[in-house]
């Protein structure tokens, strides 16, 4: 075999090694299942949502939370800039009366696990809006961690599906 064969056969197999390691790295950096997923440290939010509301009025934020971690993680404290204030909320229903509780200590992760936020259970309480938020706005929420840290994700504006859970002001 010749010097000039064997450099085109080298050349023609890292082509092919270079196009697999580009198809792999692709896939290993698209977006995981979920809309709008984000992920950090083991943890990945995906299927993100908010309800519309007006300034001063109340409205909440949703999403499924899975962590890949070695050990469990919580959920302490989110944030963004378009309320007063934001916290961490179940809805306990007694009977057919519903009342929302603030989680003082947050919103256990656990490791190889996942938690919805979604209507009529664990959500994010936004308080107070700053603004109008209309169907179609995006809405930057950090979400902090107690072992994963600080997590900013972009949470599009929508209306709630009908059987939601979702009273008329976007609370629960």
């Amino acid at each position: 075999m010749s010097t000039a064969s064997t450099t085109a056969g080298q050349r023609a197999w890292l082509a092919a090694l270079a196009a697999i390691l580009m198809i792999t790295g692709v896939a290993a950096c698209s977006t995981p299942e979920g809309e709008g997923a984000t992920s950090a440290d083991g943890i990945e939010i995906v299927d993100a949502w908010m309800r519309p509301g007006g300034a001063g009025a109340n409205t909440a934020a949703y999403m499924v939370i899975r962590s890949s971690a070695d050990g469990d993680d919580r959920l302490v404290a989110a944030g963004t800039d378009i309320a007063e204030m934001v916290q961490i909320h179940q809805t306990v229903w007694d009977g057919e009366v519903a009342s929302m509780q603030h989680l003082p200590d947050g919103l256990a992760i656990p490791s190889g696990g996942e938690v919805a936020l979604e209507p009529g259970g664990y959500h994010v309480m936004i308080m107070g809006l700053s603004a109008d938020l209309a169907e179609g706005d995006v809405v930057p929420l950090t979400l902090t961690f107690e072992g994963a840290g600080d997590i900013v994700i972009d949470v599009p504006v929508k209306t709630a599906e009908m059987g939601s859970g979702m009273n008329e002001e976007g609370d629960g």
